[in-house]
């Protein structure tokens, strides 16, 4: 039996989806960096191809081989799925950071003194109140790094 919160596969795109659409002008790029490699015997080819339809613009997909610090350190806002590192470590380096959970399943208010924002409408006033300087260009020095 299945539970309300159980996820279809293509519900996993859904946050990539909205940070995608939120953070869609040409002062933002997005890495994505996936938990870790799946083989591809394990992926259907509808989920590469919905997946190949995310990247591009301003979405890179990073390799899960990259330490999450490193990417932390060269962003100026993190987003992860709740409750992973990356905000985690980027609340430790003073980075605007926030868990965000599209499905609304979860039930905490924050952990580690982390936001966890469940809609859409909450991660684009998260989007509108970062600073103005909180842009990365593709000759930033950050990028660089990468």
């Amino acid at each position: 039996r299945r539970s309300g919160c159980w996820r279809e596969w293509w519900d996993q795109f859904k946050p990539v989806q909205d940070i995608k659409e939120i953070f869609n002008d040409d002062k933002w790029i997005i890495f994505w960096k996936p938990k870790r490699l799946v083989g591809k015997d394990f992926i259907s080819d509808t989920f590469k191809r919905k997946q190949s339809k995310l990247i591009g613009g301003n979405l890179i997909r990073v390799d899960s081989g990259i330490a999450a610090s490193s990417l932390v350190e060269s962003s100026d806002a993190v987003i992860s799925m709740p409750f992973s590192s990356p905000a985690v470590i980027a609340k430790f380096k003073d980075v605007p950071c926030i868990f965000y959970d599209a499905s609304g399943c979860l039930r905490n208010q924050s952990s580690h003194g982390i936001p966890l924002l469940r809609s859409k409408k909450e991660l684009k006033e998260w989007f509108e109140s970062l600073a103005p300087n909180h842009t990365l260009d593709m000759n930033d020095r950050k990028y660089a790094n990468i």
